[in-house]
């Protein structure tokens, strides 16, 4: 599971539970940047994984707005 933008190793976690919801994350953080290589693809631009990761490295902040009501 180990890939060199996402590694599973070393687990810092001591219950079973935190150790699944880490993995999960670590599955998530992959399937997530798959699919935005893919998409981006489908856009014409063919960058790497490194090189969408070096890009998202440079948000600092996201601020989400949640409309009332």
């Amino acid at each position: 599971m180990n890939s060199t933008l996402i590694g599973f190793t070393p687990v810092y976690h001591w219950t079973d539970q935190k150790i699944r919801v880490h993995a999960f994350m670590c599955v998530l953080a992959l399937l997530l940047l798959n699919l935005l290589e893919r998409e981006l693809s489908m856009k014409g631009l063919n960058l790497s994984l490194l090189k969408i990761t070096h890009q998202l490295e440079r948000i600092k902040e996201i601020i989400l707005p949640i409309p009332k009501g």
